[in-house]
């Protein structure tokens, strides 16, 4: 159930980072800045981190009783654990230039909430 639910959170990232980056950080008009090379690539390094997030999720769904029962799949929980907490970490460092109205600390705080109930989901099924 922690993995299944941890899987099914990985979905949370698309909308939300779509919006985020479209709405609360304007992402737009900063990328509009760079030379149309260094647009491109950030787009493309967008777009990958997006899928391999995506895919790692629809891995977890899907191959639960795996993940939880074989070394392979207990070695990828072990890096998820370390993924998520990663991206949780990255979260509080933004907190000094992240948006503080309403709107933007809603977000802050519900990010930060994902990325560390993922975390924790993963770290229960590994040491399970």
């Amino acid at each position: 159930m922690l993995l299944t639910t941890a899987g099914c959170l990985h979905f949370l990232q698309i909308p939300s980072t779509s919006h985020l980056a479209r709405r609360l950080l304007a992402l737009g008009p900063d990328l509009a800045k760079l030379r149309p090379i260094n647009a491109r690539i950030v787009r493309i390094f967008v777009a990958a981190a997006s899928l391999l997030i995506l895919g790692l999720g629809v891995t977890v769904v899907w191959r639960a009783k795996e993940m939880a029962f074989t070394p392979l799949g207990r070695t990828l929980c072990v890096l998820l654990v370390v993924f998520w907490s990663a991206r949780a970490a990255a979260q509080i460092w933004l907190r000094g230039v992240w948006p503080r109205d309403a709107h933007g600390n809603f977000w802050y705080f519900a990010l930060l909430s994902v990325y560390l109930t993922i975390a924790v989901f993963y770290l229960g099924a590994v040491c399970s």
